[in-house]
């Protein structure tokens, strides 16, 4: 008897260690912003903030973005409020693959990066393993929606283009792209690819494999139906340097209209 309690102890410990470990929590202080999704802590450190998508500042192989500098002032008056004091919280994984810390940022004002989905100034950017807070990101990306505000206060109002379109002007915009789907399928890593064409010219569409697992699928949204229909897809216009065409990564189902 003795002994199996002991072994509970022991697993309870472990449990409990794990456990800790993954939400660990510290408090820091941030030096600045270098756009809306990563910071500079005072010791050096950079932080990419986990399951969002900023906006770029900088443009390099993205164009920058129309609500770029906006998502960037956001998290300045954040941390502004919290006298630029924050705490850190971190999930399964520690670290991107450029290096940076990922973790979720805590002010007086609440979680930062459900504020920015929440007030439409960064998208939803899912991995599985640091996918600790995904139901509470989707709701927030989607009262953006609901509510119109950030980059959906374009929604009823964003320019509707078609490939056939002169679209270098518009890059980094948010737009429509209007075009007729003519092939639909899965890329080695998942993600889902809808090509389509407007006069003989082409576009991109990318669904990346877990926006899909985490918002297109519990909305029963069957993305192999766009085939041969007449579509819009709404978000940020990019070009596909690899491809020489451009294209638009979607992150939810009502980001597209189906026309005919």
């Amino acid at each position: 008897m003795k002994y199996i309690f002991k072994s509970f102890l022991i697993i309870l410990f472990l449990f409990l260690t794990v456990s800790g470990c993954l939400r660990e929590e510290t408090s820091v202080i941030v030096s600045h912003v270098v756009d809306g999704d990563t910071i500079i802590l005072k010791n050096g450190d950079k932080i990419r903030l986990i399951g969002v998508d900023a906006p770029e500042i900088h443009g390099d192989t993205k164009p920058v973005g129309e609500f770029g500098w906006d998502a960037k002032e956001f998290v300045e008056d954040f941390l502004k409020t919290n006298d630029w004091k924050i705490s850190l919280e971190f999930d399964e994984e520690r670290y991107d693959r450029y290096g940076r810390i990922l973790a979720y940022v805590y002010g007086k004002n609440g979680m930062l990066n459900e504020l920015l989905l929440q007030r439409g100034l960064a998208r939803p950017l899912f991995y599985d393993s640091t996918s600790r807070y995904v139901d509470r990101f989707v709701d927030a990306y989607t009262n953006a929606f609901s509510n119109r505000i950030g980059i959906f206060s374009k929604y009823d109002s964003a320019p509707i283009l078609t490939p056939d379109d002169n679209l270098y002007g518009f890059l980094g915009k948010i737009v429509w792209l209007k075009m007729l789907v003519n092939f639909v399928g899965r890329d080695q890593y998942g993600n889902f690819e809808i090509r389509g064409a407007w006069n003989g010219k082409e576009a991109l569409i990318r669904i990346r494999a877990e926006e899909y697992k985490y918002i297109f699928l519990p909305e029963n949204f069957d993305v192999l139906l766009l085939k041969n229909k007449i579509a819009m897809f709404f978000g940020e216009l990019w070009w596909s340097y690899n491809q020489n065409i451009p294209m638009i990564i979607l992150r939810a189902p009502f980001e597209i209209k189906i026309i005919q």
